[in-house]
């Protein structure tokens, strides 16, 4: 089981790397092979690994934006 907590945080360690702010989804989902569902899962598990990272929609483009401050 510790095993796959490392392989996973390593996994998460370098996804959430090439995860730039401002990049359009849709240039990790066609370098990645992902569809919008598995990409959901993936900022789920970034989640629990304590990898904050946020989809926002920008004038019609969803884009990465991470460390993005709590709302009060």
């Amino acid at each position: 089981m510790e095993d796959t907590k490392r392989t996973d945080l390593e996994f998460i360690n370098k996804i959430y790397k090439y995860m730039k702010n401002d990049m359009p989804i849709e240039t990790f989902m066609e370098k990645f092979h992902v569809s919008f569902a598995e990409l959901n899962g993936i900022l789920e598990l970034c989640k629990l690994y304590g990898k904050e990272i946020e989809l926002v929609n920008e004038n019609g483009t969803i884009i990465f934006k991470k460390n993005v401050p709590k709302k009060a």
